[in-house]
């Protein structure tokens, strides 16, 4: 009986015996009894039971065909030769398929493969298992993946709970599971149950996707470019952000940038942050923002919200981080993860962990710019001090040698005053001797600006215009000043002399003029 399961009627009881050891929980909850001395199960019958039997794989003793099979080896081909009395029913050949699963394919093995088409119902996971690069001649030329359909149910993904948060179930994700064969007969379906997960192998798996996709980068050159090409301005306010509209991703960033009171504007290129569509949305968001120039945005920042650590393969990708590292603006990632990066934080200029974090970082990097253009102020405004203050150094000098010169000057000057007054008194002193003798000297005088004209004679007054206005110096012992006289001459007398000289007289009328010292004369 081993390698199959079978239950038949004894009495009231039924009978369960086979290989029960791996579902003996499921029959402990529909009331089963073991009894050791015949290595065999007894529960009590009803009317459902059997069909809850044969759910668990169990096949009634009285139904089961009495069909002998040979397998014979005929060249290439395998042909299988059966001896019955009669034909077979749909049901004997069902169950006959059933227990060659049960006595061959009744155990447990690892196999390898890539989720597709996953679908879940009231906590079961539904799959197809594929094998994208098959090495079987067989698929080679049919051309199609072989693939195998897979079940894992509500009760035993509670179980892997803890090997599926970091190994989470999803379509393209390459996965080794441990699985048992289960044939169900109607619709003589084939399936495998999963039992047990390797979240390393497929963590492996990344991890050589990775380091693939990294050396690639590196022998480009582009792994480093961001951070060696792209300089983030002082104030990187007109941003770009690439991300999922409507998300809380948005929400967070634009919110946490609000709240810094600085004038950001933000442009958002709505982008898929989960699926294959991730690579084709987001290259064309980075080529679309660098195609409008530096001048429109200051930086590009690509976010979304948190996720399973299997999320991150979707920015593993090298036509993201190529574009990335291609990007003449400065790119920030903030992919949402806290204990892990994924290959497009490595290539970015700047990598945040979450949507808040790259607001506050760019807010930070705003203030950073304010406070190094302040301290260049500062700087320009201590080096004008200075400059001023040498300045007014060079200034004083300049000022105490132009006063020196000028009191110099102004020495030599006076000095020159002082040679020049004692020549003007020794002048003076001189012209007014023939004065102080008793002469006098005769000007012309202009009664308009009261200037004096040249020394006259007597014979200026025999001419056909004689002067009328003259001006009379005299020397007044009296006063000890000289005294001069305007007169206005208003007639002219010519009287001979004997000794045939000629002897003028002169009838002037005279009035007070004042002399520069103070003196006054008739």
């Amino acid at each position: 009986m081993a390698g199959r399961r079978i239950f038949e009627q004894e009495g009231e009881l039924l009978k369960l015996s086979g290989d029960t050891f791996s579902i003996k929980e499921e029959l402990k909850k529909l009331g089963a009894r073991y009894d050791g001395s015949q290595k065999c199960w007894f529960l009590r019958s009803t009317d459902l039971l059997p069909k809850k039997l044969e759910f668990l794989g169990f096949l009634q003793a009285s139904a089961a065909p009495s069909i002998q099979a040979r397998v014979e080896v005929q060249g290439d081909e395998a042909v299988v030769s059966t001896e019955a009395d009669s034909a077979w029913t749909v049901s004997q050949f069902t169950q006959f398929v059933e227990r060659l699963f049960r006595q061959h394919l009744n155990f447990d093995f690892w196999i390898v493969g890539e989720i597709s088409s996953l679908k879940s119902s009231s906590g079961h996971f539904f799959f197809e298992l594929t094998e994208p690069e098959p090495d079987d001649q067989r698929a080679l030329i049919s051309g199609k993946a072989a693939s195998v359909p897979c079940c894992l149910w509500a009760g035993k993904a509670r179980m892997l709970a803890d090997k599926l948060a970091e190994f989470p179930l999803a379509d393209g994700v390459k996965v080794k599971l441990k699985v048992n064969c289960d044939f169900r007969k109607e619709g003589s379906r084939i399936n495998l149950i999963v039992n047990d997960v390797d979240p390393q192998f497929t963590l492996g798996d990344l991890a050589l996707k990775r380091q693939s996709i990294v050396r690639e980068l590196k022998r480009r050159g582009l792994y480093d470019r961001q951070r060696s090409f792209c300089r983030w301005p002082d104030f990187p306010l007109k941003v770009a952000l690439v991300t999922a509209a409507g998300s809380r991703a948005q929400t967070d960033f634009v919110d946490e940038l609000k709240l810094s009171g600085l004038a950001f504007r933000v442009t958002l290129f709505d982008c898929l942050m989960q699926g294959e569509k991730v690579r084709d949305t987001v290259t064309s968001a980075l080529e679309m923002i660098n195609g409008n120039g530096q001048e429109q945005f200051d930086c590009v920042v690509i976010t979304r919200g948190g996720g399973s650590r299997l999320d991150l393969r979707w920015f593993d990708d090298l036509e993201i981080c190529k574009s990335i590292a291609y990007s003449n603006i400065p790119v920030m990632t903030a992919i949402g993860h806290f204990e892990d990066v994924s290959i497009a934080d490595e290539v970015a200029s700047i990598a945040e962990k979450t949507p808040t974090g790259a607001a506050r970082h760019l807010t930070n990097l705003v203030a950073v710019g304010f406070d190094r253009q302040l301290a260049r102020l500062e700087r320009a405004a201590r080096s004008a001090q200075l400059r001023v203050a040498r300045e007014k150094q060079s200034l004083d000098k300049f000022e105490l040698r132009i006063e020196q010169a000028v009191r110099l000057r102004l020495d030599r000057e006076t000095d020159k005053l002082q040679t020049a007054a004692r020549a003007l008194r020794l002048v003076r002193n001189t012209a007014a001797r023939p004065l102080k003798m008793g002469y006098s000297s005769v000007r012309v005088s202009d009664p308009a600006t009261g200037q004096l004209g040249r020394h006259i004679t007597a014979d200026d007054f025999l001419t056909s215009e004689p002067p009328k206005n003259v001006q009379v110096q005299l020397w007044s012992s009296a006063q000890n000043a000289q005294v001069l006289v305007d007169m206005k001459v208003e007639a002219i007398r010519h009287t001979p002399l004997p000794s045939e000289e000629m002897e003028y007289m002169v009838e002037a009328r005279t009035k007070p003029t004042e002399h520069a010292r103070g003196s006054h004369g008739k």
